[in-house]
C-alpha cells in the first residue's frame, strides 16, 4: 500500500534537477514496492533507478545495487543476487565510506551463506566484522540514510 501511494510522485519534477536526479525517487519508490512485497515493481523501479544513476551519482549507484541483490535474492536468484552484491561492494569501496562498504560485506556473506558457499561466506563476514569494528562512531555521529531501509 506505501508504494502505491509513493507512486502518484511526480517523477518529471525530479528530472528537473539534472542527470541522475530521477534516481533516487525511483530508488525509493523500489524500496518501498520491496517492503510490500511487490517484487516485481521493485525490480522494475530499481532498474530505472540504477539506469538513472549510471555516470552520475555513485552513492545511490551503489545503494540501487544493493537494494535490487536483495530483490533477486527474494525471488530466489541468488547468483544473480550476489554478481549485484558484489558489485556494489566494489563500487562501495570507491566511496571511501567504510560503513557502507562494512554493510556489503555483510550482504554479499549473507547471500553467500544462503547459497551454501560458506568458505566464501566467512571470509567475507569476517571483513564486514573487521570494518565494523574499525568504523567504530560515538553517539550521535551517524546519520540514518533512506538506502539502509531493510528489514532485520
Amino acid at each position: 500500500m506505501a508504494a502505491r501511494a509513493l507512486k502518484i510522485v511526480d517523477l518529471d519534477v525530479a528530472g528537473a534537477g539534472g542527470p541522475g536526479a530521477r534516481a533516487r525517487p525511483l530508488q525509493v519508490l523500489g524500496l518501498a514496492d520491496l517492503a510490500c512485497g511487490d517484487l516485481v515493481g521493485a525490480r522494475e523501479h530499481l532498474a530505472q533507478a540504477l539506469r538513472a544513476a549510471e555516470g552520475s551519482d555513485l552513492a545511490v549507484t551503489v545503494a540501487t545495487q544493493h537494494a535490487l541483490a536483495l530483490v533477486e535474492a527474494r525471488s530466489g536468484e541468488l547468483e544473480r543476487a550476489i554478481d549485484l552484491a558484489e558489485s556494489a561492494l566494489v563500487d562501495g569501496a570507491r566511496l571511501g565510506d567504510r560503513h557502507v562498504e562494512a554493510v556489503l560485506e555483510n550482504t554479499v556473506a549473507d547471500l553467500l551463506h544462503d547459497a551454501g558457499r560458506e568458505d566464501a561466506s566467512m571470509v567475507h563476514l569476517k571483513r564486514a566484522v573487521a570494518i565494523f569494528a574499525e568504523v567504530g562512531g560515538r553517539a550521535g555521529e551517524l546519520e540514518p540514510e533512506i538506502w539502509k531501509l531493510v528489514e532485520w
